[in-house]
């Protein structure tokens, strides 16, 4: 990546990795926590864009309690199971609903037509994602008896984590390395406290502590995981018992990604030894980041694509596919706004990202004033890469969805409205398929430009 195509934050964590030996100075427990600061990091580079997150009210409702209640029993049912099994670590996020049948998204292509006691059996596990979403599928939880690994560990991990940080505040070394960090990445205006960093340390050891409880009573022979870098703890122990750990693509990877765009190839890093990839532009992708090795690479067919090409269409007329991330609120307000209010035959089907609320939606419906060649798409039958495949053209700000379209449809236009947008590297790399765009107007003329 050159230095125009890297973002301030993504060139300060990778000195920080190249020069200032952060890999090993957040040692823990054989393993490092500097993926897990890196990640917070990178978000903490991005909070100006008020991006949704999961609210915890959620998990403290009637329907929350439940879910904590049935993880619980479901951990105790598979307690049991003495033969050798599988570790699936995937996202609540993942589910969905095709032709009346609920599926796992995230799913390694062994897993798709395995009944749910299948020998090896499937120890299954997700991380939460919003309660409405998990409770609308109870009976596919039940019937896999999944354990929504979130609901029990992350509690736990908090209280560990303020009972055994003011031991690591004992460590000078310690401390001073997280000043060093702090004040080099707010040198990057990247907002980061000495003490967050050292909390997310103690955060990390509590983690692989708990994890390694977790994990004990099972013979896992073989672990599939969804996101590493957001799982460290937990590919810190899989890697610690020698179990081969395969991670299964969710979203953007590659250089311009700060879970996979290492500058050292530090054995104390919790990566996988694997990464199972959609296509051969991800291939690429991540090989030109740097750090796998080709043999560490894999196309692997993904569920999603597979189905959605056998999908009918969703709508007869024609229309421009818009997907959500959760971000920039009020210039999607604007780019509705004046959609709305523009002389086309294509009509607009905004697609919410699952972090989007109700109330999220709920303003982008006013935005549309009415518009009926404007659609929230609150409630829908078709899959987002129906719905892309479909389409006369995709648009987003940042979103894996970027490269459904490149996989379908060869192109895809960026609202061109985040500032030090991660996918400038892509504009600059690839402009013959990514074009960034300011305005409703302008995407409708670049459209008719592309198709005359």
């Amino acid at each position: 990546m050159s230095n125009a195509e890297e973002t301030a934050c993504h060139m300060a964590l990778r000195i920080l990795e190249e020069q200032h030996g952060v890999v090993d100075a957040f040692a823990c427990l054989g393993s490092s926590s500097w993926v897990t600061i890196k990640n917070v990091a990178f978000e903490a580079s991005l909070e100006h864009l008020g991006v949704v997150r999961l609210s915890r009210l959620g998990v403290l409702s009637r329907r929350g309690l439940a879910l904590v209640l049935r993880s619980a029993w479901h951990y105790l049912q598979m307690l049991r199971v003495r033969r050798p099994m599988w570790l699936f670590v995937g996202a609540g996020s993942g589910l969905f609903e095709s032709s009346g049948v609920v599926l796992d998204s995230y799913l390694p292509v062994e897993a798709w037509e395995r009944a749910p006691d299948a020998n090896p059996r499937l120890l299954y596990t997700l991380s939460a994602t919003h309660v409405d979403h998990l409770a609308r599928h109870v009976d596919y939880l039940r019937e896999h008896r999944a354990i929504i690994f979130s609901f029990l560990i992350s509690p736990l991990r908090t209280l560990l984590a303020r009972l055994i940080l003011p031991a690591f505040s004992l460590n000078r070394r310690l401390r001073a390395k997280c000043e060093e960090v702090s004040h080099y990445l707010c040198s990057h205006s990247v907002r980061i406290a000495p003490g967050q960093i050292a909390y997310l340390h103690a955060r990390f050891a509590a983690g692989v502590l708990l994890y390694r409880l977790f994990l004990a009573p099972f013979k896992i022979e073989r672990a599939f995981v969804v996101s590493a870098y957001s799982n460290a703890e937990i590919c810190a122990v899989l890697r610690e018992r020698r179990i081969p750990v395969e991670e299964l693509q969710h979203g953007i990877i590659g250089r311009i990604h700060r879970g996979y765009n290492y500058a050292t190839r530090n054995p104390r890093l919790p990566t996988p030894d694997i990464v199972r990839v959609y296509n051969e532009f991800w291939h690429t992708e991540l090989l030109d980041a740097g750090y796998y090795k080709a043999s560490a690479v894999v196309v692997s067919p993904r569920l999603k694509y597979v189905l959605a090409e056998s999908e009918h269409r969703a709508f007869e007329f024609d229309y421009v596919a818009f997907t959500g991330q959760g971000i920039c609120l009020a210039e999607i307000e604007q780019f509705v706004r004046e959609f709305a209010t523009l002389e086309s035959e294509l009509h607009l089907v905004y697609i919410p990202h699952p972090n989007e609320s109700r109330e999220y939606t709920a303003r982008l419906e006013t935005a549309a004033s009415g518009c009926a060649r404007v659609h929230i798409l609150t409630q829908r039958t078709h899959s987002t890469e129906r719905l892309i495949i479909d389409s006369v053209a995709h648009i987003s700000i940042y979103s894996s969805c970027h490269f459904d379209a490149i996989h379908y449809k060869g192109k895809t236009y960026v609202l061109d409205v985040l500032p030090e947008n991660a996918l400038g590297y892509y504009l600059a790399r690839r402009p013959e398929q990514f074009t960034a765009i300011r305005s409703a107007s302008e995407l409708l003329r670049k459209i008719h430009q592309h198709d005359s």
